[in-house]
């Protein structure tokens, strides 16, 4: 029979596993009332404990074996289709599967830019200014 610590330290390592690996949040969902430095500190005790690592190892298997497509899956499908495509001459789908081979692991990232009109205040640019205004006369 599961002892009341037992179901804590369960209950601590599912928020953990759902909230990411944040340590505070996993605390302070099972104990509400703590403040952040203790929880910090809890946090990272029960995570170095054996009993806790054991059930967060347990649970990461867990989902990892439930995922449909792992990322090495993924990765080895766009090689072989970009392949494929590249041997029939469809350039533009071996393209599109390269971008998202490189998107994948991470060697591609998506870039905006971002336009903003900003009005800095600093002798220098008042200076800059000036000079602009001075030719236009």
């Amino acid at each position: 029979m599961a002892t009341k610590t037992d179901i804590k330290y369960t209950d601590f390592a599912n928020e953990y596993i759902k909230n990411g690996g944040n340590a505070r949040q996993a605390y302070q969902k099972v104990y509400p009332n703590v403040k952040d430095t203790t929880a910090d500190v809890n946090g990272s005790k029960l995570l170095r404990n054996a009993k806790v690592q054991d059930i967060i190892t347990k649970l990461q298997k867990e989902i990892a074996d439930k995922e449909l497509v792992t990322k090495e899956e993924v990765i080895e499908a766009l090689k072989r289709i970009a392949m494929t495509a590249e041997a029939g001459d469809q350039l533009a789908v071996a393209r599109s599967c390269w971008q998202d081979l490189g998107k994948t692991n991470g060697s591609f990232v998506e870039r905006q830019e971002i336009k903003a009109d900003v009005d800095v205040k600093s002798p220098l640019a008042d200076a800059i200014k000036e000079m602009r205004e001075d030719r236009t006369k």
